[in-house]
């Protein structure tokens, strides 16, 4: 069915969702430049400061000291993910000047944007309408979860990247045979740049392979599978699925043995966190996760409140008998939308930005629905500017609104006020302590020191509690920060310590610096 009004007019329904694509991306670039300076102490700061740790020492060493994240203690590499967007921002930042915070931001926003190109050339090769991918670019930048999080200083929107250009050549080799080593270079980049994205993907693509293959011995005859070309086609599945594992399983014990050279390394190896990342099968059906993540989450706050799944349920109902494919298509990125957050159940139970991996594909089943409902142009292009005001106005009425918006300065903001202080006060090689903090690296970020944010559950927490010391290399701690008060260490035994050591105590903001005396 073909749904476009007559080309020799001027104005078409795909010309005015170009023209709407076109505005949604200049919103969602407006914000994003215009808050590109903001420091990172927004929604998850631990974790924005813990990546740009990464880049900061990068710059700073080179990389001669490939992977030092200095948060943990000595000897300062905790990796986890294999570090191609804090590469990619020091690089930009080092190269250009532009400071570190306003780089990653721009850098995270710069892999959203070129995740629309890989989109639509997924939907072309399927032969979808061509309006698909312009309802969709519209919705993909103004959905509130990816014009917040696309500006953040976080590698959520790279591994997104490289899953989509890994799945676009997929289609590819689907298609017509060709992209195998596309296919095998992207999905590796997404595997180690965020394992949680694209592996829940990899496998169902794996599956798919799989039956492409069977189907296409029988179609040939089980007699000719020893046949050149059936070996070959197998033989690269072989690699295409084998090569992207090997290097993932080579890297991930990689990060385990550094790890494990430090006590606080040890307790957060791969094997360590696994149990916890997967979550029980009693929480998958519990109704606390269902709630929160599904229907608060993502139908509430990203999913059009709900009204993305009338649209689809819609367009599911109609096409069902008269467009098979497009009621496929409409199935698999719902399921491609579920499956991660059953799959990393406790990981998107307890962090909401984790939701950035596969609300994009629920976006893509609403973007198809809406082009494929028998509802004439002028009515999928209301529909179309209903779900993009939707947007708009959940994120402008949202904390995330707020806290884009929100002005971070070292004299409203105690942990900035307290890395000022560090870092006008103490060497360049001199290390922090801190406590109170669990282990964010703001204070190392900040300050631009190397330290050990020391969380409660630290195996020997009570020892450096008593001894802070203990927490810096021999001879070189150089401030100990004691923010938010916490029960152990005592505020009282701190001040101890503190006079012992003849260092002065300086209360910032309710809360504690103590660092030695300026010589004068």
């Amino acid at each position: 069915m073909n749904f476009n009004i007559s080309e020799n007019k001027w104005f078409t329904s795909t010309a005015a969702l170009f023209f709407l694509a076109c505005l949604c991306i200049a919103y969602a670039t407006f914000y994003a430049l215009y808050y590109a300076d903001q420091p990172l102490l927004d929604f998850y700061s631990f974790r924005q400061t813990q990546t740009a740790l990464t880049s900061y020492w990068l710059i700073k060493n080179g990389i001669i000291n490939f992977y030092e994240t200095p948060v943990g203690g000595y000897p300062w590499s905790i990796p986890f993910e294999f570090p191609i967007y804090q590469a990619i921002v020091a690089l930009f930042s080092n190269s250009t000047g532009v400071g570190l915070d306003t780089s990653g931001r721009l850098i995270s926003y710069l892999f959203l944007l070129l995740i629309l190109p890989y989109t639509n050339s997924i939907f072309k090769k399927l032969d979808i309408d061509s309006r698909v991918s312009l309802v969709f670019s519209a919705l993909l930048v103004t959905s509130p979860i990816y014009l917040y999080w696309s500006r953040t200083y976080m590698i959520e929107t790279a591994a997104l990247f490289f899953t989509i250009a890994a799945i676009n050549y997929f289609v590819n080799i689907c298609v017509n045979g060709r992209g195998y080593a596309k296919f095998i270079f992207f999905i590796t980049l997404g595997l180690l740049q965020k394992s949680t994205t694209p592996s829940p993907l990899f496998i169902a693509i794996g599956l798919c392979f799989l039956v492409y293959l069977i189907a296409l011995g029988r179609q040939s005859g089980f007699s000719s599978v020893l046949s050149d070309v059936y070996v070959k086609r197998v033989l690269r599945a072989s690699l295409m699925l084998v090569v992207p594992i090997l290097i993932t399983v080579l890297w991930v014990s990689y990060t385990d043995q550094i790890k494990n050279l430090s006590v606080f390394g040890s307790q957060i190896t791969s094997s360590s966190l696994s149990n916890w990342n997967w979550g029980t099968l009693s929480q998958r059906f519990s109704y606390e996760f269902n709630n929160l993540v599904l229907l608060s989450r993502i139908t509430k706050h990203n999913f059009f409140l709900g009204l993305g799944w009338i649209v689809t349920l819609c367009a599911i109902f109609y096409n069902w008998r008269r467009n098979r494919k497009v009621t496929v298509l409409i199935l698999v990125s719902i399921l491609f939308g579920l499956a991660p957050i059953y799959t990393y159940t406790n990981l998107h139970y307890v962090h909401d930005y984790y939701q950035t991996a596969n609300v994009i594909y629920l976006l893509a089943a609403v973007s198809i629905s809406v082009v494929y409902l028998p509802i004439g142009n002028k009515w999928m292009l209301a529909v179309t500017i209903v779900l993009i005001l939707v947007n708009i106005i959940l994120f402008q009425t949202s904390e995330l609104s707020t806290m884009m918006k929100r002005n971070f300065t070292d004299k409203t903001e105690t942990q900035l006020a307290i890395a000022k202080v560090i870092k006008e006060r103490t060497e360049k090689d001199a290390q922090i302590v801190i406590f109170g903090d669990d282990w964010s690296s703001v204070y190392p970020y900040y300050s631009e020191r190397k330290g050990f944010a020391v969380p409660k559950w630290y195996k020997d927490y009570n020892k450096i509690s008593v001894n802070p010391e203990l927490g810096a290399q021999p001879g070189k701690l150089g401030a100990v920060v004691y923010c938010p008060r916490v029960d152990l260490p005592k505020l009282s035994d701190l001040t101890s310590w503190s006079d012992n050591q003849n260092w002065e105590h300086l209360p910032i903001y309710g809360c504690d610096l103590f660092i030695p005396y300026v010589n004068k």
